[in-house]
């Protein structure tokens, strides 16, 4: 149960990173935020990280939580990115 919660940490983080970003706002919001919201995500997006490592130290000690941490952020950054990508591609090509 504590890696799904570690994945979904770091999937609303990166979610966050990347929604804060402004060339990714476009394929992933269809508009642009203003700078103030643009600098919240990006801060929300770090935070969370820094929180699901932390949590991932407090469930399975030093070592072994880095790893499980790191393997979250992988499958969250994978997700986010083919969010994104799937994102691109459907509005390149629309139906």
């Amino acid at each position: 149960m504590i890696h799904l919660l570690l994945f979904l940490v770091a999937l609303l983080s990166f979610g966050a990173l990347m929604a804060g970003l402004p060339r990714h706002q476009g394929p992933l919001l269809h508009r642009m935020l203003p700078i103030q919201p643009s600098k919240r995500l990006r801060v929300v997006g770090w935070i969370g990280l820094a929180l699901g490592y932390g949590l991932a130290m407090l469930a399975f000690g030093g070592g072994y939580g880095t790893l499980v941490w790191l393997g979250a952020c992988t499958l969250g950054l994978l997700a986010v990115i083919l969010l994104l990508a799937f994102r691109t591609q459907a509005r390149r090509h629309p139906r």
